[in-house]
Order: structure tokens, then C-alpha cells, then sequence
């Protein structure tokens, strides 16, 4: 009836509640293979999951609809079309003796589906509800003046039965403005007012014109065509196994032939198998008793060689005994050797120390004021008896220490400095006084200054400035990773793996992070450094006092004297020495020039 009613639409828009399977009793199977496209809806989750499969181009709802949105219990009865929401109705089909499963599932609205899944301006042409028993509620739940199928048909009976129930919902479409047109004893068919014009499709019911077949006979046609194309298929089976019987008599009949003559060529085979067999037995015979005279000779041969071998080991451990006796000759002479230039190397530096010293003392003196002030005096001295220029000399140095009594300590000072630097030049002392910042590099020898362990509590600068000095002297990979860490902190990288990776390996707080980071960026030896720099008179004493041949000398300068003048603290000196051993290369030219800036 609706193909009759519909046929003028080419690929039209449906929508089935209660879909059931989309092959079995489906109203809109026919419709869904000539092209239309429609709304699924269907609670059952077997159900769902075939219409989910097999119309991919539908939209497939897994909800129940009802007269306002939430949640609804199904009573699932499996492999039939019986579920309902009505408990009375499930009630029943319990005492017919079917099994019911109660189900929860998602409540909409049929207004709710409409308005989500229909696309604007897409007209509806057919709504069919089979809800076994819950209709009244499905059509409740729409807007009829907005949404408005041109056809609706409705399952009108009790389940499983021919009891008519349209009473209960038939009000609600009536009233919407939908003409019964026809009833076929279980649905029935309602037509929109403004669509009359499909009225007269419903004044018959199916007939010859329709030319429609039942669903079940369909089946049957669809079981017979299949079983015919079965049936072809045994029987294309059954010729070919004819076919290969007949091809295996022929094999069979060809391999008793092959056989016959295999048994033929086998004695043949067997007589020439004796006679190999007796003709290697004499081979074997004459070889064995070969291999036996050979084997003699190998033996004799391996005696011999023995014999050469032994005399060849004893000759290679007296020449290596030779070797190794030449081999400590020659190293202890190397020892010795190399001790001579160790020392001539270091007679050569102290001289060359010493004549730095004297050079610069003189430097200092001709550039003084005094010198200057003096120069007419000199000349005069100059022609003077050697006697009276002695007490000359002695008379105005007198005077001048007697005007300027507050210089008295620090020139006091430097003469026993002089004296001290003088007996070590002399002695050889310079390199015992050598720091040994990095133990790592010097195995044997103790830290000086000693290592403290890493520490965690940073509350001041002074503490950050001893973790970077203990770390960096302590952890070789550390040093290595960052070579001028505390010269160049940021373009080497030191200051941000502070921050990073260095302070969590290490367990740094925030606060302790920010304290280093601030003790990198502000040289926290800054102030040892122009110190050092700003007295000529030590910088004359200590020309290489920041190069590591002057480190020892100068370090125990700082710790005797200059930390306390200066009001330097040690790690402000120390910090000043390990930045001097990152760059040992540029101290030299760096003091040099601020030397002369000075001046």
C-alpha cells in the first residue's frame, strides 16, 4: 500500500520506531534497496547491531522514544519482535512462557529526533510505530503542527493477536489533522489533510495491478534459487570427480608399467652394487694400509717439530730476557734524564724569576716620584766619594720614612715579603707552595684548600659561592661539561643547567638556585681580583701570581696578609683562583694590561 501511495517518489525519507531485525518483517527493507534513506529507531541492542551492519547509510538510533525524554525500562524477549515497555504486556508473554530480560535504554522524544536527525526542508513521507503496546506514548511525544509525515501506520492490535487498541491512541492523530484511510488487520494507515491527494492509493486493498508477492514466498523463490545453484555446483563437483577417477586409472595403470621396469633396473642395479661393493672393499684395504705409513711419517715429522720448538722457546725468553733488561736500562736512564731537566727547568725558572723581580723593582723605582725629585741630587752624588753617597743615601731615606710615618707598616711588610719570595726563589720552595684545586688531576696529592661536602641549605651568598667551588672540584664530569663555568657561567651553559638539570640532580630549592645564579652573574671573585690589581707593590712581588706557576705563592699572600686588608673573604680568593685556572692563557695578558693601566 505505501509503494502504491509512494511510487511517484524516487528516493524518499522515512522513519521506523521500532525497526526490529532490517531483513525479517521489514516494512521498510523494499524501500532501503530502491535508494530511500530514513531513521532507524530500534532499543534492542541485537537489532540494532544488524541495522548498524547492514544499512550503513541509515541513521541507527539505539534509544526507545516516549512522551518526555529520560530513561526506560525494556522487557527484551530474544529472537522475536514481543519487547515492550509495557510491564502488563511483558507480564503476559512470561506466563506464554517466554523468556523476559529487563533492559535499561535512553529515552527520547519523537519532536527530539525530528529536530537532531531530519535535515531542514527534508520532508518525511512515511512514519510506521510498532511499539507493542506503547504507541499512544511514542505519538504524544511529537510536535504535530511542525513535524507532519505524509503518511503514518500504525501497528493497531494487541500483541500477537487480532484484538483492535487504536482507541487508546487514535485521538492524537485525528486531532493533528490525519485521515484513516485503510487498515490491513494489524496496521492502520492515516494520511496527512494536506496530502489528500494519496487518499485514493488506499481505496483497494493489494491486488493483481500491484503486483506484489508475500514476503514468505519471496523466501521460498530465494531458498529454490539458491538450492538450484547448489545443486549445479554438485553436480560440476561429481563431473569433475569422474573425471579425476578416470585420470587416476590411467596413473595407476602407468605406475604398475613403472613399477615393472623399476623392479628390472633394481636387480640390475643390485648385481653392479656387488660388484662396487667387492672392488671398494680391495680399495679400502690398500688405503688403509697408506694412511698407516702416512701416519708414521706425521708422527715422526710432529717429534721433530717439537723438538725445533723447544729450542725456539728457549731462545725467544733469552732474548726476551735481554730485551726487558735492556728495556729498564733504558728507562731508569730516561728517569734519570728527565729528573736533570726537571731540575735545570726549574733552576732556569727561578732565575728567570728573579730577573723578572729585579726588572720590575727597577722599573718601579725609575717611574717613582721620588727617583725623579732626586735626579739632581744624583747627579751630585755622582761624583762624590762612595762613602759619602752611602750616608747620603741612608740620611734621605731617614728623613723620607720619618714623614711619612703611616706608610712605615705596609713598607715593613713588603721587605719581609721580599725576603720570603727571595729565600723561596732561592731554595726552590715556589712549587710546594702550588695549590692543588682539583685532586682529580693530581692522584696521590691531598686538595689544597681541602673539599667540603655539598651542601643543600643555601641561605647566603658566601654558602652558594662554596657549593659552586665544591662542586666543580669535586665532580670531574661536571668540569668537563662546563670548562669555564665560572669565567663565562652564561655562554658556557653553567647558569642555566643551575636552574634546570644541575639543581634537580643535586636537590637545589628554588630559593638556593636563584642565590648560585646570582653569585655566577655577579664574579663573586670580583673583588679579590681588583685587589690584587690595585697594589703595585704586590703585583711587582708576584708578576705570576694568577698563572699556575704563582698560584701557591700568591694564595698564601691572601691568607697571611691580603684577606685581612682587603676584607676578602676565603671564598672570594679561592673563587679567584679557580676563575684564573679556567683561563690560564688570558691571566697573563689580563694582568699585564691592567698592570699598565695602573702605572
Amino acid at each position: 500500500m505505501l509503494r502504491r501511495a509512494l511510487r511517484h517518489v524516487e528516493r524518499g525519507f522515512y522513519i521506523d520506531v521500532g525497526a526490529q531485525s532490517p531483513e525479517s518483517d521489514s516494512v521498510t527493507k523494499t524501500f532501503s534497496l530502491d535508494g530511500w534513506r530514513g531513521i532507524n529507531i530500534e532499543p534492542h541492542p541485537v537489532y540494532f547491531e544488524q541495522l548498524v551492519r547492514l544499512r550503513p547509510d541509515d541513521i541507527n538510533l539505539n534509544v526507545a522514544l516516549g512522551e518526555r525524554p529520560g530513561s526506560l525500562t525494556m522487557n527484551l524477549i530474544e529472537d522475536t519482535g514481543l519487547s515492550t515497555a509495557d510491564d502488563e504486556i511483558a507480564a503476559r508473554h512470561a506466563a506464554a512462557g517466554y523468556a523476559v530480560k529487563a533492559h535499561e535504554v535512553r529515552m527520547q522524544t519523537l519532536e527530539q529526533v525530528w529536530q537532531r536527525h531530519v535535515p531542514d526542508g527534508q520532508a518525511v513521507h512515511f512514519l510506521k510505530v510498532d511499539v507493542e503496546g506503547f504507541e499512544q506514548f511514542v505519538l504524544a511525544g511529537n510536535d504535530w503542527q511542525r513535524h507532519r509525515p505524509w503518511i503514518v501506520l500504525v501497528e493497531a492490535t494487541l500483541p500477537n493477536s487480532q484484538i483492535e487498541n487504536h482507541e487508546e491512541w487514535e485521538p492524537v492523530l485525528t486531532s493533528a489533522g490525519y485521515r484513516y484511510v485503510y487498515a490491513d488487520g494489524l496496521n492502520r494507515f492515516y494520511v496527512a489533510e494536506e496530502r489528500a491527494e494519496l487518499v485514493s492509493a488506499f481505496r483497494y486493498p493489494p491486488n493483481v495491478f500491484d503486483g506484489f508477492i508475500m514476503s514468505s514466498f519471496e523466501h521460498v523463490q530465494q531458498d529454490c534459487s539458491r538450492l538450484g545453484l547448489e545443486l549445479n555446483a554438485v553436480r560440476e563437483h561429481a563431473s569433475n570427480l569422474l573425471q579425476q577417477v578416470h585420470a587416476l586409472n590411467e596413473s595407476l595403470q602407468e605406475s604398475h608399467q613403472r613399477i615393472q621396469r623399476a623392479e628390472s633396473d633394481l636387480a640390475l642395479v643390485r648385481e653392479r652394487e656387488m660388484a662396487l661393493h667387492e672392488r671398494l672393499r680391495a680399495e679400502r684395504s690398500v688405503l688403509q694400509y697408506e694412511i698407516a705409513q702416512r701416519d708414521a711419517a706425521i708422527h715422526s715429522l710432529q717429534d721433530r717439530l717439537d723438538a725445533e720448538r723447544s729450542v725456539l722457546q728457549h731462545e725467544i725468553a733469552q732474548r726476551d730476557a735481554a730485551i726487558h733488561s735492556l728495556q729498564d736500562r733504558l728507562d731508569a736512564e730516561r728517569t734519570t734524564l728527565q729528573h736533570e731537566i726537571d731540575r735545570r727547568d726549574q733552576s732556569l725558572f727561578r732565575a728567570e724569576q728573579r730577573a723578572h723581580l729585579v726588572e720590575q723593582q727597577r722599573d718601579a723605582v725609575l717611574q717613582s716620584p721620588w727617583w725623579r725629585m732626586t735626579g739632581p741630587g744624583r747627579a751630585v752624588m755622582g761624583v762624590a766619594p762612595k762613602s759619602l753617597r752611602r750616608q747620603i743615601r741612608r740620611w734621605a731615606k731617614a728623613v723620607w720614612w720619618a714623614a711619612t710615618p703611616w706608610r712605615i707598616p705596609s713598607r715593613l711588610r713588603l721587605v719581609r715579603e721580599r725576603q720570603r719570595a727571595a729565600a723561596q726563589v732561592e731554595g726552590g720552595a715556589v712549587e710546594a707552595l702550588e695549590l692543588n684545586l682539583y685532586p682529580d688531576r693530581t692522584p696521590g696529592r691531598p686538595p689544597v684548600p681541602p673539599i667540603e661536602a655539598l651542601e643543600r641549605d643555601l641561605t647566603d651568598r658566601t654558602l652558594a659561592a662554596r657549593w659552586c667551588m665544591c662542586l666543580l672540584r669535586s665532580q670531574p664530569e661536571v668540569r668537563a661539561r662546563f670548562p669555564r663555568a665560572l669565567s663565562q657561567p652564561e655562554a658556557d651553559g653553567f647558569i642555566a643547567w643551575v636552574q634546570g638539570e644541575g639543581g634537580e640532580r643535586f636537590g637545589l630549592s628554588v630559593s638556593a638556585r636563584s642565590l648560585v645564579v646570582g653569585v655566577l652573574e655577579d664574579d663573586f671573585g670580583r673583588r679579590a681580583r681588583q685587589y690584587y690589581l690595585a697594589r703595585p707593590d704586590m703585583r711587582a712581588l708576584h708578576p705570576n701570581g694568577l698563572n699556575p706557576a704563582g698560584h701557591g705563592v700568591l694564595y698564601r699572600w691572601f691568607s697571611q696578609f691580603g684577606c685581612s686588608e682587603g676584607k676578602l673573604s676565603a671564598e672570594e680568593v679561592l673563587w679567584l683562583f679557580m676563575q684564573a685556572s679556567e683561563t690560564p692563557g688570558q691571566e697573563s695578558h689580563g694582568q699585564a694590561m691592567s698592570g699598565r693601566s695602573l702605572a
